[in-house]
């Protein structure tokens, strides 16, 4: 079996990717990631990896306190649009076609 005719996650097995469907308290109005990183294999838990038709972008996952206990929120912040998403401290740089892009950890792009 050739590696293109693998699913995207067993082709990038360095992402930990799995399929959306194993993430049951995750639910999307639209442009739903195919693939979530998993949060057990990463070294930064809050912002996972996620991936939609060969393409690589970031949710953040995290949790609030709130009147009733806490609360799973999550926010894709950098779209499924790179073929490379680069993690680091304080920022994520998003690489296609030799250009890249520049985000916060907010999913605010830099200039």
């Amino acid at each position: 079996m050739s590696e293109r005719s693998l699913p995207f996650y067993l082709q990038r097995p360095e992402l930990h990717l799995r399929p959306v469907s194993e993430f049951q308290k995750l639910s999307f109005f639209f442009a739903k990631p195919e693939y979530v990183e998993d949060p057990n294999q990463t070294l930064k838990p809050d912002y996972l990896y996620i991936a939609r038709k060969g393409r690589i972008g970031i949710l953040h996952w995290y949790t609030v306190d709130g009147l009733f206990g806490r609360k799973e929120k999550y926010k894709r912040i950098v779209p499924c649009k790179y073929d490379e998403v680069e993690k680091h401290a304080d920022h994520f740089i998003g690489r296609k076609g030799g250009k890249a892009v520049y985000y916060d950890l907010k999913g605010n792009i830099l200039k």
